[in-house]
């Protein structure tokens, strides 16, 4: 069932406005051929007006959209080799499984002959096969969100667009999902584009993810360079959580890293941007990067910070403990993560709170989103 043809998607100065408002400016990406791709970004960033560009439901004012080697720019949705899965699944109350996933053949007059093995496979595909002769009605989110798939993937489209397909679901069942939509992916081998509003559910799935925001693309990457490091601001905090620190650029320790006057003290940061002594910069450390100490320890290297507060409060939330620590001087609390892989046994001296703390961090788990000029 895998096809080998090319599905890459280039999208060229996109540029589009409803009235007076831009909701995409001067956006340009490409999409390779068979990936999945991830549009994520917060509530009117532009997102779902790109797919709809892409799925030809828009005529952007501007850019050009191309799948391959042709221009699809002017093409009608319906004339496009692109199939939409959207957040309201869509499916017929009144037919059944195999008659909704089947629907487009009959409308085009072919007969079930002709047809009936190929629907069967996308039937297996979405494990549906117990369910080929039940209702919409009679089926769980999951399931109607499969068919939804299957009916859009058998018309064998070269893209398949995903609008938010999952915000509909709970936690658990938007989870398992995940991981369907990942296996689909892997078997049928075209390119799929998800629009998201959900970090997890981008970082999950996507080869590669644009991060959007107020109509423009900020950083394109994968999942991993994405969270360990992003490129502004923004994408630091959209994806995940972490602790934000503004300071001075005081020296350039060597290429790789720099001393920055801060709050917390003196920070040592790797310059993953081009800095100079006087800058302002935000530099940012993740919670999880960093470890939570009782007592103060001896520095593993000189490429490591260390500083030292009061834990303001702990959350215990099973699998992990989240710190707050408050440092004086420092306006907001310094978040850390510890992972509970093992348990704790009566004696071990652990941290409480109101205890004085220390978190230690490596240099190289602090970047600088933001530079500002001197």
């Amino acid at each position: 069932m895998k096809q080998i043809i090319n599905n890459s998607i280039s999208i060229k100065n996109i540029n589009h406005s409803f009235g007076d408002h831009q909701v995409l400016k001067n956006v340009s990406l490409d999409i390779d051929s068979g990936e999945f791709f991830s549009l994520l970004g917060p509530s009117g960033c532009g997102k779902t007006t790109l797919l709809r560009i892409i799925g030809g439901f828009l005529l952007p004012n501007e850019g050009l959209v191309y799948l391959g080697n042709k221009d699809t720019t002017t093409i009608p949705a319906n004339d496009r080799p692109t199939n939409t899965v959207f957040q309201k699944y869509a499916l017929f109350p009144n037919l059944t499984v195999y008659e909704n996933i089947a629907f487009s053949f009959r409308v085009k007059g072919i007969k079930d002959s002709e047809f009936y093995d190929k629907i069967m496979s996308y039937i297996e595909l979405g494990r549906l096969q117990a369910h080929v002769d039940k209702y919409p009605s009679q089926l769980s989110g999951g399931q109607q969100q499969r068919v939804a798939i299957m009916r859009a993937l058998a018309n064998e489209p070269k893209v398949l667009l995903l609008d938010e397909p999952l915000s509909a679901l709970d936690a658990k069942l938007r989870q398992h999902m995940l991981l369907e939509l990942d296996r689909i992916h892997d078997e049928v081998g075209i390119t799929f584009i998800l629009v998201t509003h959900d970090q997890e559910e981008a970082l999950s799935v996507s080869d590669r993810i644009a991060v959007m925001n107020e109509g423009e693309i900020l950083q394109i990457g994968t999942p991993v360079e994405l969270y360990e490091t992003p490129a502004t601001a923004f994408v630091a905090d959209f994806i995940g959580e972490n602790n934000f620190v503004s300071g001075i650029v005081t020296k350039i320790l060597d290429e790789d890293h720099a001393l920055i006057d801060t709050s917390l003290g003196d920070l040592i940061v790797e310059l993953d941007k081009k800095v100079k002594v006087g800058n302002r910069v935000t530099l940012t450390v993740r919670p999880e990067k960093i470890e939570v100490l009782k007592n103060k320890p001896s520095l593993p290297n000189e490429w490591h910070n260390l500083i030292k507060g009061t834990v303001y409060d702990v959350i215990y939330s099973g699998f992990q403990s989240k710190y707050f620590l408050e440092v004086r001087g420092h306006t907001s609390y310094i978040k850390a993560f510890e992972q509970h892989d093992i348990f704790f046994e009566d004696g071990t001296e652990v941290v409480h709170w109101g205890d004085e703390a220390w978190y230690l961090w490596d240099a190289d788990d602090s970047y600088i989103v933001e530079v500002f000029d001197e």
